[in-house]
């Protein structure tokens, strides 16, 4: 058992889809001292895993003058700054997404001005998603599973021995600020509308990886 008796596992369900069982995720189970005390949605799962820097690939879609924009997400790095003073946690989420225009019908011009609009858009909504689940996490489940408690260990030896026992409650009084950046690569020229970047898949469901 590590310093934080904390931890998560995915929740697996099955459903009959035309006559056949298959399973399914239904979000991520929140574990304290060996029960589960709370559940993730899969959509609180991908800010998750975006925290915990183990998500990788999938799509995302941001709305610009009402249409709808496709963005596939080629991978995504978190970095953690915690500041830790006593029994009071402050930490900054650094988040870096990086990825590419999927097939879009824009009726506009693919300029970059517009990309500057959409890389904002995407870096709104994933601050919003994240702040999202950090919040039901602090207030609601409260409890730690973001790895915040690991950085603090590596940064705060000493003082972790203090605020170990009652790290869950710190945690939940914590003050986080979120900077997320996201970078859309595209090809240097002006592309005009209903124009495609290039033929990518049409079924790439956001996946998960944990680092080993």
């Amino acid at each position: 058992e590590g310093p934080i008796p904390n931890a998560y596992i995915p929740i697996i369900k099955t459903e009959k889809n035309n006559q056949q069982v298959v399973t399914i995720l239904d979000g991520t189970a929140v574990i304290n001292n060996g029960k589960m005390i709370g559940k993730l949605t899969n959509e609180e799962t991908i800010g998750l895993n975006v925290i915990l820097n183990n998500a990788t690939g999938g799509y995302g879609i941001v709305t610009i003058n009402g249409e709808k924009i496709s963005i596939e997400i080629n991978n995504s790095e978190t970095e953690i700054q915690p500041t830790l003073n006593g029994g009071n946690l402050k930490a900054h989420i650094k988040v870096q997404i990086n990825s590419t225009l999927a097939d879009n019908t824009s009726t506009e011009n693919i300029d970059e001005e517009w990309i500057k609009n959409v890389e904002k858009k995407m870096s709104e909504q994933a601050e919003h998603n994240l702040k999202k689940v950090l919040n039901k996490l602090q207030k609601d489940i409260k409890t730690d599973i973001t790895g915040i408690g690991l950085e603090v260990i590596k940064k705060y030896p000493n003082e972790w021995k203090k605020v170990q026992d009652r790290w869950n409650e710190v945690f939940s009084n914590a003050t986080f600020t979120i900077e997320v950046e996201t970078d859309i690569i595209h090809q240097g020229l002006i592309h005009k509308n209903r124009e495609k970047y290039q033929d990518r898949p049409r079924n790439n469901p956001y996946k998960f990886k944990r680092e080993k």
